[in-house]
């Protein structure tokens, strides 16, 4: 398992193991808590993917830096430096592939007799093995052995070629093990944890039925097959002065294990022990052994794929169905109002996300429009995006002025809240009839104002406050401007302003002024023009974060 070990502040010398989600912060509900007051709530988040542990800076107010260097997004590397403020951490990938002694597993790693290596009788290299190899002067005898050897191998991957099931595969497998070692008296299939990336066992069983004491495994053999991917013999169990004779397999005289491998990946350990004095396992029986750990590797792999398919097809239909939920919190058709034109963007980083827009009929003759962004990204975002969004509307339903509502929506916010979440939102109120706008800014990127005169862009700033969720007495302002005829209005989301393209240089707000000046104040052709310039930025780099464009156009008189 990777982690994050703090170097240096409050937590220093703290090991903190990372999953699949680590969120760091001044939150109490952060993972890794940050008392710090220049720390932002939620932070950074580090996220596995695969076998990669990602880091995102979630639009903190000081920045996350990796290595000295500010990042919005890093593939962290083993050693590499997090700072956070004046907190630092050093990121590691564990290498440790096996459990320790007392555990409480079933399996039991232990080391050679007084500290010293194992015996290891013999050795196969699992990945270049071949399941028929020619003796150097063949005889009757020796095609038999190899003849039984060909039909045992193929028999057992017959047997398991149909079984997905992973649990009840792994118990075929031993079943079948206990067939062809008649000697064996018992056998482990261990495997690989993805998460801790730790021997784990599966199926541990005696020629009786199940196992009820520890299964013995030297650390020698651990190593060997772990490391080098070899398959072993081994004659330490009676030999290893610090096994306790009242543990069940102790009168083992002789042990073969093999490495588990599906398309190169080692998934885990075969293991057969053996308490007969007078047939202990040999070469030959290792050999069979690593012949059917291949076979059993790839039927194991297969299962695996075949679950992980089912998992991400029943994910994939949970992200459709809360896409569509989440869209159908959006406007499901614009306004038509003589005299004005709307157009609306909504492209999500992943199937959901957290930026919303809505378009209100406030029921005096006037329009809302709201934008916002959630921190956050994905289905977590997606949840706080429904509800802030319904909330605001409530607001905006409830309140006469912009102000008013960012004043109402950040009070229901701090009070419901359970987990420190911030908001982002412009709100503003247009009348058609005076085409006078009013708006509010919480926190969020200045709306843009194309103007028809020479096609000169005015960037909002004014009446801008803190976000929604940070602070309880926030103060919050309004200021009003005209919409003349052929201006046009842009809302937006950091998405747009901050895609980047594959050498991560930012759209940015220069690009996007030069983008409106120039063409057309229609809302649908206007928006097109903007979109249509950052794709052409970006290429083809991926999609990091939500974007989400509003555009209202005051259209000339006849």
């Amino acid at each position: 398992m990777a982690r994050l070990i703090a170097t240096s502040g409050a937590t220093a010398g703290t090991d903190f193991p990372l999953g699949d989600v680590c969120v760091l912060g001044r939150s109490r509900a952060c993972n890794i808590y940050i008392g710090e007051p220049t720390v932002s709530r939620q932070h950074a988040r580090i996220t596995r993917d695969g076998t990669r542990y990602v880091i995102e800076d979630l639009g903190s107010g000081n920045g996350t830096l990796v290595n000295e260097r500010v990042i919005k997004r890093h593939i962290l590397q083993n050693g590499d430096e997090v700072r956070i403020c004046d907190a630092t951490f050093r990121f590691e990938a564990r290498k440790e592939r096996f459990a320790d002694s007392g555990s409480g597993n079933l399996v039991t790693v232990i080391e050679g007799a007084h500290g010293a290596d194992a015996p290891v009788l013999s050795t196969i290299d699992a990945a270049r093995h071949t399941m028929v190899s020619r003796p150097p002067t063949p005889s009757i005898n020796d095609l038999d052995a190899v003849y039984r050897k060909l039909e045992t191998i193929y028999a057992i991957a017959a047997a398991i070629s149909s079984t997905v099931d992973l649990d009840a595969l792994l118990n075929e497998i031993v079943d079948h093990l206990f067939r062809v070692f008649p000697h064996a008296d018992r056998g482990a299939i261990m495997l690989l944890d993805d998460e801790t990336g730790q021997v784990v066992p599966r199926v541990v069983r005696s020629r009786r039925g199940p196992e009820v004491g520890q299964f013995l495994i030297s650390r020698t053999i651990v190593n060997e097959v772990l490391t080098r991917r070899r398959s072993v013999l081994s004659g330490a169990a009676a030999r290893d002065g610090r096994l306790n004779p009242l543990i069940t397999n102790v009168s083992s005289h002789s042990m073969i294990a093999a490495p588990l491998l599906y398309r190169d990946q080692l998934l885990g350990i075969l293991h057969m022990t053996s308490a007969d004095m007078l047939h202990p396992f040999g070469r030959s029986d290792l050999d069979m052994l690593t012949g059917i750990a291949s076979q059993c590797g790839i039927a194991i792999g297969n299962a695996r794929m075949h679950q992980e398919l089912l998992k991400q097809q029943r994910l994939a239909q949970d992200l459709r169905f809360a896409e569509q939920v989440q869209r159908s919190f959006l406007p499901q058709r614009l306004p038509d109002i003589p005299g004005f034109s709307f157009a609306s963007h909504y492209d999500p980083a992943f199937e959901v996300g957290g930026d919303f827009y809505d378009v209100i009929d406030l029921g005096d003759g006037c329009i809302g429009l709201l934008v916002g962004d959630v921190s956050g990204k994905g289905v977590s975002a997606a949840l706080r995006m429904a509800r802030m969004s319904t909330e605001l509307r409530f607001c905006a339903m409830a309140e006469a002025q912009p102000a008013a509502v960012m004043t109402r929506a950040n009070r229901t916010l701090l009070e419901t809240s359970q987990d420190e979440i911030f908001v982002t939102a412009v709100f503003a109120r247009l009348d058609p009839r005076t085409r006078i706008l009013t708006l509010s800014n919480a926190g969020h990127l200045p709306p843009m104002i194309r103007h028809t005169i020479e096609g000169d862009v005015t960037r909002v700033e004014g009446a801008t406050g803190l976000a929604l969720g940070v602070l309880a007495e926030a103060v919050f302002e309004q200021e009003e401007h005209t919409l003349m005829p052929g201006d046009t209005l842009l809302l937006y989301t950091d998405g747009l302003t901050e895609a980047e393209n594959l050498t991560q240089e930012q759209y940015g707000f220069d690009r996007l002024e030069r983008s409106l000046a120039p063409g057309p104040s229609d809302a649908d052709l206007l928006l097109r023009r903007v979109l249509t310039d950052v794709r052409t930025h970006v290429g083809d780099a991926p999609q990091y974060d939500d974007l989400t464009v509003v555009a209202v156009g005051a259209q000339r008189r006849a």
